[in-house]
């Protein structure tokens, strides 16, 4: 691969990308608006604070970009259709609690298929940002260490029996699916169908997802998602061809295939705490586009189940402050999509101590509740902690994961590790596996998570 040494700094750097978000700030909202990247110094396991964001504020200066012709129309998909190689699986009239209670636990193919080259960071290891000349190996490995780990059926098999009943599958699309048409790359979506059934002949759930595709931190910005006023028509045209695509190649499977339409959607202003109310408003315009979308494909996609995100992925009470559940054809199909990385500062960044429980509970009891109100039911699609390397911090970590799965299973939540393909120290680490060798490095975490679905 070009330039190898920066492939290796760059998964360094972006070790912890896909899992950047959390819910407990205590600083209010208007505090991070100038701030373009995660800040982590609020209190983790606090409640909201009582002071707003301001109403009036705008999203749109941080966007200057052109976003090209809003009145375009999603394309239908142009690539060879997958249906005759895959029988069509039947789908049930299972309620949505039943399916999400019923589903185990879940694990992240993070940092897999999800590389992308981000803006300004000046690397080349990925070409000029087209993409064109990079293989699909390339794309698949970027951040997990090149070409050796690419995934194969074995591994996926591995991840199974250590116990993952469900595998979430982050993507990044905007890379091989470049405007002006948006049209998916042929051999991309035929590697990713490829995953997606090996994990699905293994008996697994599978979500599948649009990832890295925020417009203000990607390489090519005009081929990415925003949620600003001026960024919101052309963002509908690029997700919904996307989806158009993406679900009518996935259309025979069955209900165990889950697609989520984006991932932590956000703008840089009040970025990890829930946003601002032009942000929220576009957000659900977004969501209600994905779910149009899929279910305009017809088939098993008229009642699959899908995932809809809060601003960020955020459990902040500032996220749910306007969001709204999408307009659907088909009768209790959405899920909600909520990321948490509870206690913050020990789980995402290492620092101090975990102390139990009761740094986990406010969080999801919070969830629950919001849920309860929007009658929805949620999975947390991204959890975790990282290796810090400290003594004791292993034991912590099992009793952690123990922990979080519990909860989560007892509010009839289905819960997703982040691993992002690193087990080290010093990398952000929340690596189970050894995307390499194929093995498993952390069995007693592994061994908790299942422990607490028994």
């Amino acid at each position: 691969m070009k330039k190898f040494s920066a492939v290796i700094l760059l998964a360094a750097i972006f070790a912890f990308s896909g899992c950047a978000c959390d819910e407990d700030y205590a600083t209010p909202p208007d505090a991070f608006e100038s701030q373009g990247t995660q800040d982590t110094s609020g209190d983790a396991g606090t409640a909201e604070t009582s002071e707003t964001p301001a109403e009036t504020s705008s999203d749109a200066s941080s966007e200057t970009r052109d976003v090209g012709d809003p009145g375009l129309t999603p394309v239908s998909p142009s690539l060879p259709a997958r249906a005759s190689s895959r029988e069509r699986s039947p789908m049930s009239d299972i309620s949505s609690a039943d399916f999400v209670a019923a589903m185990g636990p879940g694990w992240n193919l993070g940092n897999q298929f999800d590389a992308q080259q981000y803006q300004g960071l000046g690397f080349s290891w990925l070409g000029d940002g087209t993409y064109a000349g990079t293989s699909v190996a390339q794309l698949e490995t970027a951040w997990v260490g090149g070409t050796a780990s690419v995934v194969t059926q074995e591994f996926i098999q591995t991840v199974s029996d250590a116990g993952f009943e469900a595998i979430r599958i982050p993507v990044t699309w905007n890379k091989v699916a470049p405007g002006p048409d948006y049209i998916i790359r042929d051999d991309w979506m035929e590697r990713v169908y490829e995953v997606v059934g090996w994990a699905y002949d293994a008996g697994m759930h599978i979500v599948l997802n649009t990832h890295h595709e925020n417009s203000f931190n990607t390489h090519e910005t005009i081929h990415a998602i925003g949620l600003t006023d001026a960024e919101v028509e052309h963002s509908i045209h690029i997700l919904s061809t996307w989806w158009t695509q993406i679900a009518g190649q996935f259309e025979p499977f069955g209900e165990r295939l889950m697609f989520a339409g984006l991932n932590e959607p956000r703008t840089p202003r009040f970025e990890w705490t829930g946003g601002s109310p032009e942000a929220r408003a576009n957000l659900n315009r977004l969501n209600q586009a994905f779910v149009d979308a899929v279910r305009a494909t017809g088939g098993n996609n008229e009642s699959r189940f899908l995932l809809v995100p809060t601003h960020a992925a955020s459990a902040t009470l500032y996220a749910f402050e306007g969001f709204e559940i999408p307009t659907d054809s088909a009768d209790d199909r959405i899920i909600m999509a909520i990321h948490t990385y509870s206690p913050f500062q020990w789980a995402h960044d290492g620092e101090g101590t975990y102390g139990g429980a009761h740094e986990i509970r406010p969080s999801i009891e919070r969830v629950a509740e919001q849920a309860e109100i929007l009658g929805v039911s949620v999975m947390l699609t991204e959890w975790g902690s990282i290796n810090n390397g400290e003594e004791g911090n292993l034991a912590q970590r099992e009793q952690h994961a123990y922990d979080y799965a519990s909860i989560a299973r007892e509010f009839g939540m289905a819960a997703f590790w982040w691993d992002n393909g690193s087990a080290n120290p010093g990398t952000h680490g929340f690596g189970l596996f050894n995307r390499a060798t194929r093995e498993i490095t952390h069995p007693g975490i592994i061994d908790a998570i299942v422990r607490a679905y028994e």
